[in-house]
């Protein structure tokens, strides 16, 4: 999920004892490789590994010197230990290009595009540093502190340059900082105000606001702006009006639309969408829905949530999709994963690759591996004569029933329906209840080219127009399955059908019901669905590169008896 290109900030410095010092302008960069904080002090380049990966091959890292290889360079990064020093040549003088610092990975699989970055070249009288920065809070890369900078009790910024201090606020901390438009500083301990925009290149400790946005590496306090903020770590609050934009979260973050963060442990609210890569230990709240890949934790998504892992509880509204769920998954309508060890209970229909351990509850239950169906035919004084049918686990198990009592009293008005139609060739329905709101139960057979099994449950309602009309609006969610029950894929198509019953006499009706349906399934191997309809759908998707969506309409003729 997390491909987005760092941003490189570079910090160089040096010192002039044996003359001036000039430094390279062009540095290559790959994402696959490791990244070292570098520090040239005199005639010493000290490397220290920065990120816990495999060592790199010596063959891929070259230092040059005035066109000549420094190979202590090479045993130096490949090193176990983390830190590493290296001499350099005495009186060295290093004029621009000379040094490039690079890794040819052109074989690697997961080579990146190569990022060319021009350096701007500061001379100071001090130790000349290196840093890889991954700005904007979405690579993950550690950063070690630099020495503390000078502090200042205020500084004024109209644009930068334009400030009290020139260029050089860059090389200071202030406690009080303030910007017009465009403001540039290297620390904050105490408060920043822009009206536009502030940029703090090292830590903000304390509270920063600015109109439009913030820009800061480390935030240990509390940020806000009317539109964005980025940073890389945030230790205390983020408010965006808009977004924010972080690599790690410590503590509590809103965003009036939307958070984009790699790592979240604490609490996270966005009022559209939270997008993050790993949620641990942390509660995410979203207006619309969740994107994280791997959550440990618990996530709110007023319609839907979408993880890869979760290890803890997910809510949607709508539904949950997950590749793998140790914990539980609540949905008002359906709840979609490859793996379940723990508890799902949806408000319809639960699709599941496989259980391992745990129990799936919902109208509806779809497991692909070692999935449970039965009919039974019951005779009760309770119900004289009954269908059932049986579907989910053994542990657990959905039941549909239908049937007949043939007592003195009849205790509700009852139909049956023998349907035609595009998308079940023919079915036979039964509704029961009343004519302000039944409940139909349906099954019917398809002879497309796929040969499936088709079986429904929807509601109803059928209000007289006239002596001769009905108006019968119905809902009716269909699951589809293959004539031998083997190789289920997950296929479901919800009509939402017009009808209009011409009544023969008071027990016999014509009903012609158009509808228009939204069909979600898995594809096979080949990429293709059942076929269902042969009426072309109106709008069809792919998305996760197995599943499919569409919406189409659909036609229904029939006949009613009541």
């Amino acid at each position: 999920m997390r491909r987005i290109i760092p941003t490189v900030v570079l910090w160089l410095c040096f010192v002039s004892v044996r003359g001036q010092v000039a430094v390279p302008d062009t540095i290559y960069i790959y994402e696959t490789v490791t990244v070292y904080d570098t520090i040239v002090i005199r005639d010493t380049v000290r490397i220290k590994r920065l990120t816990d990966m495999p060592r790199i091959s010596p063959k891929n890292i070259e230092l040059v010197h005035e066109n000549n290889k420094i190979p202590t360079i090479e045993s130096a990064l490949n090193a176990q230990t983390p830190d590493s020093n290296i001499s350099l040549p005495p009186a060295a003088t290093f004029s621009e290009n000379s040094i490039i610092y690079k890794n040819d990975v052109k074989k690697s699989n997961h080579q990146k595009e190569i990022k060319e970055m021009k350096l701007n070249i500061l001379n100071y009288t001090s130790a000349a540093i290196l840093t890889v920065h991954a700005f904007s809070g979405i690579s993950a890369q550690e950063i070690n502190r630099e020495e503390p900078l000078p502090t200042m009790p205020v500084q004024l910024t109209v644009a930068y340059p334009i400030t009290t201090m020139g260029e050089r606020t860059k090389d200071y901390c202030f406690n009080a900082s303030f910007n017009l438009f465009y403001g540039t500083v290297g620390a904050i301990n105490g408060i920043e105000y822009g009206i536009f925009m502030n940029n703090v290149e090292r830590e903000m400790r304390g509270a920063q606001f600015a109109g439009i946005g913030n820009r800061t590496r480390e935030v240990n306090g509390v940020q806000s702006a009317d539109i964005f903020n980025m940073a890389s770590t945030v230790k205390g609050a983020q408010f965006g009006g808009i977004a924010n934009m972080t690599q790690d979260v410590n503590g509590v973050q809103f965003g009036g639309i939307a958070n984009l963060t790699g790592n979240i442990k604490g609490v996270q609210f966005g009022g559209i969408a939270n997008l993050s890569e790993d949620v641990d230990r942390g509660v995410q709240f979203a207006g619309i829905t969740n994107i994280s890949r791997n959550v440990n934790g618990v996530q709110f998504g007023g319609i839907a949530n979408v993880a890869e892992n979760v290890e803890g509880t997910q809510f949607a509204g709508i539904g949950n999709v997950s590749r793998k769920v140790t914990g539980s998954q609540f949905a008002g309508i359906f709840n979609r994963t490859e793996t379940l060890r723990g508890f799902q209970l949806a408000g319809i229909v639960n699709v599941t690759d496989t259980i391992e351990s745990g129990i799936s509850m919902a109208l509806i239950n779809i497991v692909k591996k070692g999935f449970y169906r039965a009919w039974e035919l019951s005779f009760a004084d309770y119900q004289n004569v009954g269908v059932s049918f049986k579907m989910g686990t053994q542990k657990f198990y959905t039941i549909f029933t239908a049937g007949a009592n043939f007592m003195e009293d009849q205790l509700w008005d009852r139909a049956w329906e023998l349907s035609f139609a595009d998308y079940q060739n023919v079915g036979v329905s039964f509704k029961m209840g009343t004519q302000k709101f039944y409940t139909i139960f349906t099954a019917g057979a398809n002879f497309m080219e796929d040969q499936l099994w088709a079986a429904g449950i929807g509601f109803g309602n059928r209000t007289v127009l006239n002596r001769r009309f009905d108006f019968q609006p119905e809902i009716i969610s269909y699951h589809y399955f293959p004539n031998d029950f083997r190789n289920v894929r997950y296929t479901s198509a919800t009509h939402l059908k017009f009808g209009f019953v011409y009544k023969l006499n008071e027990k016999l009706g014509i009903v012609v019901a158009p509808s228009i349906y939204q069909l979600n399934c898995d594809l096979n191997d080949s990429g293709q669905t059942y076929k269902i309809s042969p009426i072309k759908e109106l709008y069809s998707k792919v998305y996760n590169k197995n599943h499919f969506h569409s919406l189409g309409m659909g036609l229904s003729v029939g006949l009613v008896l009541r």
